[in-house]
């Protein structure tokens, strides 16, 4: 059979057979899947050195954390009767509370220009720690008895190791600190 009986109207030169159209529409179909199957054997390549990198990331900014979590600070208010007011030239002790700030660094190595500040509920910042350098261990620091204890957080600055800059407040994650803030004039 020939291909103008196949396709009547098709002008047809001589010499091309069914077998000659099969053949081209065969390897017309292994080169369109040849080429889907390269794409999609590129996407999962693409995909898996995409997730490898990803993992990576993941393991150097959990390296890169390591020491950072374990450096921690905070205060703790207690009752202390301690406290004396004068009242019509008689002492009359009522009670107050005195604040101790403890500073942790729990890792294997030192952190350095660790800077530790109370901010109260209007933002403003008082050092209240400073040491240059901070090895393991554990820091006890009494900050006083006050009778008027304002809403406080505190907030810890550190170097780690590697350099980087920390911040740390008494009720969150260690992150990487903001200049601006890890610097400023305490008294702010």
């Amino acid at each position: 059979m020939l291909p103008q009986d196949i396709f009547p109207g098709v002008t047809w030169h001589h010499g091309v057979s069914l077998a000659t159209i099969l053949g081209a529409a065969a390897s017309s179909a292994a080169v369109i899947w040849a080429v889907l199957s390269t794409l999609h054997e590129r996407r999962e390549r693409k995909a898996a050195q995409d997730a490898l990198q990803t993992e990576r990331r993941e393991a150097r900014e959990a390296a890169t954390r390591v020491q950072a979590d374990r450096v921690v600070a905070w205060y703790e208010s207690v009752a202390d009767d301690r406290v004396k007011e004068y009242d019509g030239g008689a002492i009359n002790p009522r009670v107050g509370r005195r604040q101790t700030l403890f500073v942790q660094n729990h890792s294997d190595a030192p952190v350095f220009d660790v800077n530790v500040v109370m901010v109260d509920d209007e933002h403003r910042r008082n050092e209240i720690y400073r040491a240059k350098v901070l090895p393991p261990g554990n820091i006890k620091h009494d900050l006083g008895i006050r009778s008027d204890i304002p809403d406080l957080m505190i907030v810890m600055y550190f170097n780690d190791l590697a350099g980087l800059r920390w911040e740390r407040c008494d009720i969150g994650h260690a992150e990487i600190a903001d200049a601006s803030l890890a610097e400023a004039d305490p008294a702010v």
